[in-house]
């Protein structure tokens, strides 16, 4: 017990601290079963009154996080150019195995590019249940320069699992979804080609050919930097406006259903598209 006033100072004090036993333990192994020192684990709660917590391995693949609440939590692993792994728990728990993925390659061709590059990010891993594991699992190489030769690209050292990813290239980011197998490839073959500014027209009818008055067309870009866009039918249900390859229209009417255009990557000027409601 200290009197403390102010200005005063105590060297070489000791503070005991009684031994307990951590609320959540376990082991990160690689693909082989071996130990895995330094490995990150994060513990996610997966309910109201968690708490998020990050340890790290020892160097016997040995990890143990104290003053964890109970409740159930999502606790997942990972090591650069091993892999990831991620199971859920019910806090408390000991003797919980991360057994980590192992990693693959990503392969296919890159329509629009022959010799040049891409950016890919690694998003996260998911599981059946749909459990998306991000962030810390995939530093330091998040995201990374593809290079594209003769058309085709190859990537190594990704995490074997669901792989969700975004690839960048022309001003466009697409989302993927591709299942990468351990010491195996997966195919995804990619179109960067640059989008084709064109002119969408075309004309709304009705079930019985009659043309729509005042029809909604909602253009819905394919690149996330540009902006949504809506036009509206004159008298005859026709429009005009303004698109790029790859974009979707939503075409609504009251009292029918909506229906939905694809934009084609023809290399035209104006691209006709009728439509029908019903």
């Amino acid at each position: 017990e200290l009197d403390c006033r102010d200005g005063d100072r105590y060297d070489d004090v000791v503070f005991e601290v009684d031994d307990g036993e951590p609320e959540l333990s376990g082991k990160v192994v690689d693909a082989d079963g071996e130990p895995v020192a330094g490995a990150f684990v994060d513990v996610l709660p997966l309910e109201p009154g968690g708490l998020a917590q990050q340890e790290r391995a020892d160097d016997r693949g040995e990890f143990a996080v104290f003053a964890q609440p109970a409740g159930r939590y999502r606790v997942t692993a990972s090591v650069p150019g091993k892999g990831v792994a991620f199971t859920n728990v019910q806090v408390p728990a000991e003797g919980v195995r991360l057994q980590l993925s192992g990693t693959g390659a990503l392969r296919g061709s890159a329509r629009g590019v022959e010799d040049g590059a891409f950016q890919l990010e690694v998003l996260g891993c998911s599981d059946s249940n749909g459990y998306s594991a991000v962030g810390q699992l995939f530093q330091p190489e998040r995201s990374r320069v593809v290079r594209v030769r003769d058309g085709v690209y190859d990537v190594d050292d990704l995490p074997a699992c669901n792989l969700e990813l975004a690839v960048r290239s022309s001003g466009r980011r697409e989302i993927h979804r591709v299942r990468v197998p351990s010491d195996g490839f997966a195919r995804l073959d990619l179109d960067l080609r640059a989008p084709r500014h064109k002119t969408a027209v075309g004309t709304v009818r009705d079930q019985r050919g009659d043309p729509i008055e005042g029809a909604s067309i909602m253009r819905l870009p394919r690149s996330p930097i540009a902006s949504p866009a809506e036009a509206l039918t004159d008298a005859a249900g026709r429009y005009r406006m303004r698109v790029e390859s790859g974009d979707r229209l939503v075409v609504y009417a009251p009292g029918s259903a909506d229906r939905q255009l694809a934009v084609s990557w023809d290399d035209i000027e104006v691209e006709t598209l009728d439509v029908t409601l019903h």
